[in-house]
Order: C-alpha cells, then sequence, then structure tokens
C-alpha cells in the first residue's frame, strides 16, 4: 500500500451547481462567483496585472473560440449526461436588442438550469428585462458577455466585421467594466466570461485568466446566430453530446430559437430522458426554505454531501492520502485543480510503502476521527 503525506491544502471560492435531472440526461448551469474581496464590486488594479500584457511568440493571435485556455465542454461529473445551456444577450443595435419573453419564462416556468451571458450594452438597453430575470430567474445563472460585446483580440482583429479589443487594456476594460457592473446588479462578481462573438486568442485568454475569470466558449453551434429554424435548434440540443456547451440566445424574439427549445425538452421527456427533477430524487430550494416535505435527512446534510464529493474526487488519485484539507464551498472542479497543483511538484508530497497491517500510529492524530454522519 502507498500513502501520500504532507498534503496540506487551502483553497476556497464559492461554487453552486444547479442541475436538473433528465432521466439519463441532466442540464446543469454553474453558479459561480469570485472571493469575498471580489464580492465587493471593487475593480481590479490593472497596473498589478498588466506586467503580463507583453506580446511574444509563445501565443496564437489568430481569433477563434477554440482559443488555448477556453472552455468548450464540461468535463464528466457523474454516470448521466450532461448538457450545458447557454443564452447570450449581445445588444449591437437592431434586433440584437431584443428581448425574448417566451423563451425567458419557459425557462423559468420549466425550471430549466441555465446560464445567460449577458453584455452591459444589452443590460443597459433592457433594464426591467434585466430586473425580471434577476428577481425570477432563480435557476438561470447571470455571467459576463462583456462591456461592448466585441471580440478578445490582443491586436485588435476582427471577425464577422466586429472588430476586437487592441492590447491588453482593452481586453481588461471589456472585462472588467461589465463585471463591475453586473457585481453591483447581482451582489457578487460573475466568475464567467464569454467574448462578444464567443472569439479570442490565446494571450488574451491568458490574461483574463489572471484576472481571476473563466473563459467560455461553446461545442455545439445551437442557433447559429439565431438563424437556425425550430428543427434544426431542437435536434442540435437532443443530440448533444455528454459535457457539450450549447450557444443559444434570447435577445431574438423574432427567431424560432423559443420554439426548438421548447421541442426539444418535450421530445426529450417523449424519449423517456426528461422526467424531470423533483421532490422525490432532489432537495429543492426557494427563498432560501426546502420544499421537500420531510425536510432535509439531518441538519448538515449539505456539508456532508460536499464531504463526500471532496472525499471521493481525492480518491481518485489513486492513493490513500494523509494530510489536512480546508475546503470552503468546493466542488469537483475545485477538488481536481488541488490534486493537478499537488502533483505539479514532488516537493508538495511523499510516497511512503507501508508493508505492516496496521497503519502506524505516528501517522494518525485520532483527535481529526470524527464522524460525519
Amino acid at each position: 500500500m502507498i500513502i501520500k503525506k504532507k498534503l496540506i491544502i487551502l483553497f476556497g471560492i464559492i461554487c453552486f451547481l444547479f442541475s436538473l435531472n433528465f432521466g439519463k440526461t441532466q442540464i446543469n448551469s454553474e453558479h459561480v462567483f469570485l472571493n469575498d474581496t471580489e464580492i465587493q464590486c471593487i475593480e481590479l488594479d490593472y497596473t498589478k496585472i498588466k506586467q503580463d500584457s507583453t506580446l511574444d511568440e509563445y501565443y496564437n493571435y489568430k481569433l477563434t473560440p477554440d482559443a488555448k485556455g477556453m472552455w468548450n465542454n464540461i468535463p464528466k461529473r457523474d454516470s448521466l449526461k450532461t448538457l450545458f445551456l447557454t443564452f447570450d444577450a449581445c445588444g449591437q443595435g437592431g434586433l440584437s436588442d431584443g428581448y425574448d419573453s417566451l423563451l425567458v419564462n419557459f425557462i423559468i416556468k420549466e425550471q430549466i438550469p441555465a446560464t445567460f451571458f449577458i453584455s452591459r450594452r444589452w443590460a443597459i438597453k433592457n433594464p426591467m428585462n434585466l430586473d425580471y430575470i434577476i428577481k425570477n430567474g432563480e435557476n438561470i445563472d447571470i455571467q459576463n458577455h462583456g462591456k461592448q460585446h466585441i471580440p478578445l483580440s490582443s491586436v485588435g482583429d476582427s471577425v464577422y466585421s466586429i472588430k476586437g479589443t487592441k492590447g491588453m487594456k482593452e481586453v481588461f476594460e471589456e472585462v472588467e467594466i461589465a463585471s463591475i457592473y453586473f457585481c453591483e446588479k447581482l451582489g457578487g462578481k460573475p466568475k464567467l466570461f464569454r467574448p462578444g462573438t464567443a472569439h479570442s486568442d490565446e494571450k488574451a485568454v491568458s490574461f483574463v485568466n489572471k484576472m481571476g475569470y473563466e473563459v467560455i466558449s461553446y461545442s455545439v453551434l445551437g442557433d447559429a446566430g439565431a438563424t437556425f429554424k425550430k428543427e434544426r435548434i431542437s435536434k442540435n440540443i437532443v443530440t448533444a453530446k455528454d459535457g457539450d456547451i450549447i450557444l443559444l440566445h434570447f435577445n431574438h424574439p423574432e427567431s424560432e430559437i423559443y420554439l426548438g427549445v421548447k421541442n426539444a425538452i418535450e421530445k426529450l421527456k417523449e424519449m423517456g430522458l426528461a422526467k424531470g427533477g423533483t421532490l422525490d430524487n432532489a432537495i429543492v430550494i426557494k427563498n432560501n426554505k426546502v420544499l421537500n416535505e420531510n425536510g432535509l435527512r439531518n441538519e448538515q446534510e449539505f456539508v456532508n454531501h460536499k464531504i463526500l464529493d471532496c472525499m471521493g474526487d481525492l480518491y481518485l488519485a489513486g492513493y490513500k492520502i494523509i494530510g489536512k484539507v480546508v475546503c470552503s464551498q468546493g466542488g469537483h472542479k475545485l477538488t481536481n485543480q488541488l490534486l493537478r497543483k499537488v502533483f505539479q511538484d514532488d516537493e508538495n508530497f511523499s510516497l511512503i510503502e507501508i508493508t505492516e497491517k496496521n497503519l502506524p500510529n505516528t501517522f494518525i492524530n485520532k483527535s481529526h476521527l470524527r464522524s460525519i454522519a
């Protein structure tokens, strides 16, 4: 038996997972905010980040939705097929300034977990609609789609005739000004950022990561900029693969996106895959109250669930671990990042082979061995 020792890690980030189980398929939405300092809606200091703003040959400066560092799918969490529905609102004038109330109300009524990437310019033009989503969309996760909804470029390149940012200062402003705006609306800075047109280059992605945000792309073009017909939209959702991030829009009421999404959900139900989350298979929370008739199984059920998740993820390291983990509201992704960080440096751990039947007492502080359930 091999034991890993000297594993004492402290990490913390707020990470909530909303999920809707559809038989063997679930639709998820990551509710993520930054740490306590950034929740205060304080703008980041560009001067502390700009030392990495010089151009170099290491990066590919081509604008693409697949730039290194962008998320275009979510790693598998469990045995269920998991899809991520994301809806953008761009606000570049004309039809792009619209609001699909039928689609939004359907998502809210059916309690479909969804992530809305909203640009600041759309939000300013649609204050009442934004307030409605924030007030009623408990299943909707609002994230950052930029100040101007433009591509994230280090060198000022364009895509779809839309000129991107030029230089790290403009990259910083495109992300952070919108982040501050939404922080004041939501009470916390969104953790996720999707560039306008979902295009970026590697350098810009790396810079945004250093700001503390994750850059999100897509793996399924759900509506092709609100141009697909309902049949194709529905097919794109139903046939999506596990972990796919589906890109759609909720700012085009003239399109067939509402009908396509509605048809997709109905088709999943007809296939026996969309039975929905119920009070029998999930703990449902509304206005900080548990709606399940019998309540929680114990007062610390949420904590116990998180502990079991963390222990299960650590077990995947392939070794039994002797160490200490201090975790504040963690999740599967964070535990995975923790293990990767630990294994990057051999100085972080030791491999010890134990031949005796029992673990040496010198490795155990029995005062920490307490029941959690």
